[in-house]
């Protein structure tokens, strides 16, 4: 399913053009990014996938990153896919979202799965309800990265939140079927700050 927004995706020539027609537009945001930019954290921005401008551990909404990893182009209409993954056939990369919190109107039952941070080098993670160890959705998790797919996590406590992303990450381990509960472990490891926000739901 996807969510339709109205207009289209400006490319970035288009919206700098926008900008310097609205002076005070470009005032205020000059000045928020001041404020932003002194209450922001000090970790140095590092950028996992060359042709992604997505800085590890920073915030994104879903638009800004299915835009970032080219599913959606300048000129197209501004509709997001929705859903806990989306799968990039083309380069075999898939984008994990994830939602801890569970508990709104939003999901059902049999999409409240457990996710969590383990620690600062690994992540629990439930498929969706129809992967299974011996279809080629569950084959394509437990196969890599020997089968070519690699895999990159997308983490946000509840709906309110943007999405974090947590880098590139390889598995690890699994237990159950339909869902498949795996481990992922992670390329770069949690700061203490996201550790504890996202092993917030942890079980025990």
């Amino acid at each position: 399913a996807q969510v339709q927004a109205r207009g289209v995706l400006r490319a970035a020539e288009a919206t700098a053009t926008w900008l310097r027609a609205q002076p005070d537009v470009g005032g205020e945001l000059a000045t928020l990014a001041t404020v932003l930019g002194a209450s922001a954290t000090t970790r140095h921005p590092a950028y996992p996938e060359p042709d992604w401008p997505l800085a590890l551990h920073r915030r994104y909404q879903r638009r800004e990153l299915v835009a970032a990893v080219g599913e959606r182009r300048a000129g197209d209409t501004i509709s997001v896919p929705q859903g806990g993954i989306l799968k990039l056939d083309d380069s075999r990369r898939e984008l994990l979202f994830v939602t801890l919190d569970k508990s709104g109107g939003d999901f059902s039952a049999t999409t409240r799965y457990r996710d969590y941070a383990i620690s600062r080098e690994l992540f629990h993670w439930e498929t969706q309800g129809v992967a299974s160890v011996d279809n080629a959705s569950g084959r394509r998790y437990l196969g890599s990265p020997g089968n070519g797919w690699r895999f990159f996590l997308f983490v946000r406590l509840d709906k309110s939140e943007a999405y974090t992303f947590l880098g590139p990450v390889t598995y690890r381990s699994h237990t159950g079927d339909r869902p498949i509960a795996i481990t992922w472990q992670l390329t770069h490891a949690l700061p203490a700050d996201l550790l504890a926000h996202f092993q917030v739901l942890a079980p025990g």
